[in-house]
């Protein structure tokens, strides 16, 4: 018997283009996007199936956007075809 706990569902969030939210039998949702490279794990993030889709849980203590969707925000800074300068350290760097 598995102690993980099942998807139940997938539904695209309701104002955020490419962003969804799982939902698991405990009553939980986290949000997610779609894995573009399936099978591969970038910060070992937890990787689901749903009907046939590879799907990235996206945690908010690791990602400000997620953090601020989970916190309300209101309008997308960010769309398709913007533009973004990423500056952070890269892991294991000291």
């Amino acid at each position: 018997m598995s102690s993980l706990i099942q998807v139940v569902g997938v539904k695209e969030h309701e104002k955020f283009k490419g962003i969804y939210w799982v939902s698991f039998e405990d009553g939980t949702e986290r949000l997610a996007t779609i894995n573009l490279t399936p099978g591969r794990r970038v910060y070992g993030e937890q990787l689901i199936q749903w009907e046939g889709r590879e799907y990235r849980i996206w945690n908010p203590y690791r990602s400000k956007l997620a953090a601020a969707i989970m916190n309300g925000l209101k309008v997308m800074p960010i769309g398709e075809g913007s533009r973004i300068l990423y500056l952070a350290r890269p892991v294991g760097l000291r």
